[in-house]
């Protein structure tokens, strides 16, 4: 009976450390001279549902593809025409599609109208994040200022020091806040090419860090779920095991 507890005991352990090295987090090295914060990244993969990142990957081609056969389609718009509406109807599918998304998946999500005009966009609150979402024209782009989204960005004063003393000593009320950027293939506007989570500095002129990659992240959370799955599958083995083991015991002694 004990080396039937040993042996789920060296199972557990042995899966548990080939997790933990799958884990480790490597720096992007396609994002220049400039790397991802292993601390918001791990911070993001413990706080943002793997379902949600699945999905929010998943669908952006569709969404890309679609929106631009529509505009070239339209027997009204000429090509100049329908590429200057491709990105105002993208928009406005892509934010749909947040908020589908935060209600599918029980995400507080509030629409936010800017205080000087403009289409409003969706918010979503996640853990220790608040999260948007913005189109760039390439993949190291960064987005239009506005005042609002300056005066969001102050929330990520103490970013910098992260992977230097841990998490941020900020108000317990505030969260990071979070632009999730997307954008196309080189010169191909209906092929959706990249998507990632940057966090801008308090001027909203510059990223903190480099963008964190959504690709990334969806296959390291399917990974940690497989490994989960497969340390519950050993458990159940080893554990009928142990209770036919048991009952052997028991038979014999008897």
């Amino acid at each position: 009976m004990m080396l039937a507890i040993c042996s789920i005991s060296s199972a557990i352990l042995t899966l548990c450390q080939k997790k933990f090295n799958n884990m480790t987090l490597m720096p992007n090295l396609d994002a220049g001279l400039m790397a991802e914060s292993q601390t918001l990244k791990q911070m993001l993969l413990e706080d943002i549902p793997p379902n949600f990142v699945k999905d929010l990957v998943d669908g952006m081609p569709g969404i890309y593809a679609d929106t631009s056969q529509a505009m070239t389609a339209d027997p009204g718009l000429g090509e100049t025409q329908a590429r200057y509406c491709l990105g105002y109807y993208r928009r406005s599918r892509v934010e749909t599609f947040l908020q589908r998304l935060a209600v599918k998946h029980g995400i507080k999500h509030v629409e936010r109208q800017p205080e000087g005009g403009g289409p409003s966009h969706i918010s979503v609150y996640v853990g220790r994040f608040e999260l948007v979402m913005c189109h760039v024209p390439s993949a190291d782009g960064f987005p239009q200022h506005s005042l609002d989204r300056q005066e969001a960005s102050k929330a990520n004063e103490f970013i910098a020091q992260m992977d230097w003393v841990g998490e941020p000593e900020a108000p317990s009320t505030s969260r990071l806040y979070g632009v999730i950027i997307h954008s196309e293939q080189y010169r191909q506007k209906d092929t959706f090419g990249h998507i990632k989570v940057g966090f801008p500095n308090t001027d909203f002129n510059a990223w903190v860090e480099a963008p964190i990659c959504l690709v990334d992240m969806r296959d390291i959370q399917a990974r940690q779920l497989d490994e989960v799955e497969d340390i519950q599958a050993l458990v159940q083995k080893d554990s009928v095991r142990w209770k036919t083991g048991a009952k052997e015991e028991d038979r014999k002694s008897g």
